[in-house]
């Protein structure tokens, strides 16, 4: 027979409620006859105690006798015959001793130089056990049936609050449109599933406004950007006066850096969208980019050399390698002075990206992937290697930087985790 779930845990809280109510009656009926035993015990003594008193004030008065305390005293005049199942006994204390259909609690002792015995007639206390034991037996039925009702009804209770805490925990972040109203609409859960229909409510219009945005800047901000990098790149082929040329250089450097920026806040804003892959040969990728930055590193008077035979092809989204390699290189042109080394090395689907630039100080570098951090004079807005390494993130890439004072920065990017083209 196959049980469901529900049906598991119902029979497995009755067996724990019939094993636990169980192993407390054994406990409670050990504890009833080891109390019974000493209250015996206790009585026993007390009217050995009780008869040695009355004897030594008295010794003619009569033996103390009750419907369930019988005594007997050797030589003294008030005396019957003593039972010979208990005149065999040997002196101390004795349980459960059957005379003529009764059980007693025997206790044979001397008072002087006779020989005392006190018999307590235990049937009544008997009694007292066999009714504690009977309620123990109703208690054991019925408890695991009120611990299975109990479970049912808090089941029955809780059970809804499980299932919106399941379905919540598995809503899919890029899903829109998610309601639960219909699914939990009595008593309290309506009002938490109402709450969360109107937080939901915002959640979208607040998506659906981001996304206007971040469509509205790449495409108005896309053009312009364009033209300025397109027209600086003409005027840094003209000779122009020493001041003007610089100038014309850093525009074209700062609009290389806003395009690359705003390519990376367009993929941070769609993030949980999954973009079409293309087969991308990364060297190709690498001269283009390169090409990018070609006039900037020239004036700038630094020399970067390239080994990409060994590049690989990998399908990936389009820009995505753009964008980190253009903060990589953007951050090596920055901080590596005039006359410097760049080099980009391929070995396979391990990308070596080395400069002589004045390095990074020790203390920065567990630091430098978190978002906003800058150095003490970095230009920078803390957010090219962060971009890195999000994107790195994504595609199961490894990312690591190594660097020291004065001798420059290696970035290393694994990308085996990448599919071959």
């Amino acid at each position: 027979m196959h049980l469901s779930r529900d049906g598991k845990v119902t029979l497995l809280t009755f067996v724990v409620a019939v094993s636990v109510s169980m192993v407390l009656a054994w406990l409670v009926s050990l504890s009833s006859e080891r109390i019974e035993f000493e209250l015996l015990e206790t009585l026993a003594k007390d009217e050995l105690e009780e008869m040695q008193t009355l004897l030594a004030r008295d010794p003619d008065s009569p033996l103390p006798q009750t419907s369930i305390v019988h005594v007997w005293l050797d030589g003294h005049w008030d005396n019957t015959l003593v039972p010979e199942v208990f005149a065999r006994l040997p002196y101390g204390t004795h349980h459960e001793v059957d005379f003529e259909g009764d059980s007693y609690h025997i206790l044979r002792s001397r008072i002087d130089t006779s020989d005392a015995i006190i018999a307590i007639d235990i049937d009544s206390f008997e009694a007292h056990e066999t009714v504690v034991q009977f309620l123990l037996l109703i208690a054991v039925l019925i408890a695991p049936i009120a611990t299975v009702m109990m479970a049912l009804y808090l089941r029955r209770r809780l059970g809804p609050v499980v299932e919106m805490a399941k379905l919540v925990a598995e809503l899919d972040p890029s899903e829109r449109g998610v309601r639960l109203s219909g699914q939990f609409y009595e008593g309290e859960m309506g009002v938490i599933a109402a709450a969360f229909n109107r937080y939901q409510d915002r959640l979208d219009r607040f998506v659906e406004r981001e996304r206007a945005f971040s469509a509205a800047a790449s495409h108005e901000l896309r053009t312009p950007l364009a033209v300025v990098v397109a027209g600086s790149e003409v005027l840094m082929d003209e000779d122009l006066p020493g001041s003007l040329s610089a100038t014309v250089t850093r525009i074209h450097s700062s609009t290389l850096q806003m395009t690359d920026l705003l390519n990376g806040l367009m993929w941070l804003a769609r993030e949980e969208e999954t973009p079409p892959l293309e087969d991308i040969n990364l060297a190709d990728v690498t001269l283009r980019v390169i090409d990018q930055y070609q006039a900037v590193l020239e004036r700038n008077d630094l020399r970067l050399s390239t080994e990409l035979v060994a590049a690989p092809t990998i399908s990936l989204p389009s820009g995505h390698f753009e964008i980190v390699l253009g903060n990589l290189l953007r951050n090596a042109i920055t901080y590596t002075p005039k006359g410097g080394d760049i080099h980009i090395i391929f070995e396979g689907k391990l990308m070596i990206f080395r400069d002589s630039g004045r390095g990074i100080e020790s203390r920065y570098l567990d630091r430098i992937f978190d978002r906003d951090f800058r150095g003490s004079d970095s230009p920078g807005a803390g957010l090219g290697l962060y971009l890195c390494q999000r994107l790195c993130q994504y595609h199961g890439w490894r990312i690591a930087v190594t660097s020291e004072l004065g001798q420059g920065t290696t970035v290393t990017i694994d990308m085996a985790g990448s599919s071959s083209a």
